[in-house]
C-alpha cells in the first residue's frame, strides 16, 4: 500500500492534472472546430440535415 501511495503521489501532481485537463480542452475545441466546419460545408451545400450529431 505504501508503495502504491508513493507512486500515486509522485505521478499525480497539480501540474500533471492541469496538463491533462488542458489537453482534454484542446481536444474538445478541435472537435468543435471540425463540427463547425462540417456544418458550414453542409449549409453551403444545402444539406444541413446531413451533418453528424455531436
Amino acid at each position: 500500500m505504501k508503495k502504491a501511495l508513493h507512486a500515486a503521489k509522485a505521478n499525480c501532481s497539480e501540474k500533471v492534472l492541469k496538463e491533462d485537463l488542458i489537453e482534454k480542452i484542446n481536444d474538445a475545441n478541435n472537435d468543435i472546430a471540425e463540427y463547425e466546419e462540417d456544418l458550414l460545408d453542409a449549409k453551403q451545400a444545402g444539406k444541413s440535415d446531413k451533418v453528424r450529431a455531436c
